[in-house]
């Protein structure tokens, strides 16, 4: 592991000099110069909506790696992370996570989240926690043994990540109006991303108990109407030269997705439109599930204006269900 300094300049310094820590020390931590053990990064991890730190070695000593001691009857407990930075799920300006220190019921605030490492000053054999707060939920992790807290969000510690197969939809349905024939398509891409299990989101925040979201960011819903005969859809015959149209399919009443002992529907969105077609879909669905299926059902529903007859479905859209899993 690359060792980097913490909090100053090298040099070895003698331990009884009168320059030693305040008692109510902290300070980040960079790099593990191979005095820290190694720790279970899955647990010594701490994860919000505007957040993620992943400790991977920690150590108890009497002095900082640039050999500052700690005042006497203290000692200094440290958590080290890699290198390398984790990107927050839903980084914003606006949204900073509050970071503090606790030891023995005593906060000692942090400047920042701690991403690359963490070190405070307690007295000998005490624990210290760094607890984080994030859109009013704190999360706390014990800096000697590396383990999160009972208040941790378990959601962001369990497999999040959705898988659908296939991915995909494409189907059509054929009509007539007057003496015109019609045939509707939808398509629908997922990406090839999927979706996630989420606690928090923008703009709707936490999920009730008991519950997440389900988060696909990319659904690219598609329509489009081909006709023979422009001038029978067109009383003004301002269209009379088009024969292909695009609207905009109902994305609320097409999908439900199913799980074991339920059935949810999307929540309502801004509408789409012809322009833009790719919008998030997002469904609650209660945090015990972990498979199901999403059903796709385009409802057979087109306008004509200034219409004088019906629209009649001779072939309805094909209902589709795309497989869903939990992969990570």
């Amino acid at each position: 592991m690359t060792g980097l300094l913490m909090l100053g300049a090298t040099g070895c310094r003698n331990s009884d000099q009168d320059d030693r820590l305040p008692a109510d020390y902290v300070g980040a931590a960079y790099g593990d110069l191979g005095g820290g053990k190694p720790v279970d990064a899955d647990a010594a991890r701490l994860v919000g909506p505007h957040f993620e730190v992943r400790y991977t070695s920690g150590e108890v000593s009497d002095h900082t790696n640039d050999y500052r001691y700690a005042a006497k009857g203290y000692e200094l407990v440290t958590l080290y992370a890699e290198l390398d930075l984790i990107p927050p799920r839903f980084a914003t300006a606006d949204s900073v996570p509050k970071a503090v220190i606790v030891v023995d019921g005593v906060r000692r605030e942090l400047p920042q989240v701690p991403y690359l490492g963490v070190s405070a000053s307690v007295p000998l054999g005490h624990d210290a926690y760094l607890q984080i707060t994030d859109e009013a939920r704190t999360q706390s992790l014990n800096l000697r043994t590396g383990e999160r807290g009972t208040d941790a969000i378990e959601a962001y510690y369990r497999p999040q990540r959705v898988s659908f197969t296939p991915s995909s939809y494409q189907g059509s349905a054929a009509s007539r109006y007057r003496a015109a024939r019609l045939v509707a398509t939808v398509t629908v891409s997922l990406g090839d991303n999927g979706g996630t299990l989420e606690p928090w989101l923008p703009d709707i925040g936490w999920a009730a108990k008991g519950h997440l979201w389900l988060y696909i960011p990319k659904a690219d819903v598609q329509g489009r109407v081909y006709t023979d005969n422009a001038r029978e859809i067109d009383d003004r015959l301002l269209l009379a030269t088009l024969l292909t149209f695009q609207y905009v399919p109902d994305r609320v009443a097409m999908f439900a997705l199913t799980y074991a002992g339920g059935r949810s529907a999307p929540l309502p969105r801004p509408a789409a439109s012809a322009l833009i077609t790719s919008q998030p879909l997002l469904f609650e669905v209660p945090e015990s599930i972990s498979s199901g299926t999403l059903v796709v059902d385009p409802v057979e529903h087109l306008k004509a204006d200034y219409a004088t007859a019906p629209i009649t479905w001779t072939r309805r859209f094909p209902t589709t269900a795309l497989a869903w899993t939990l992969t990570s």
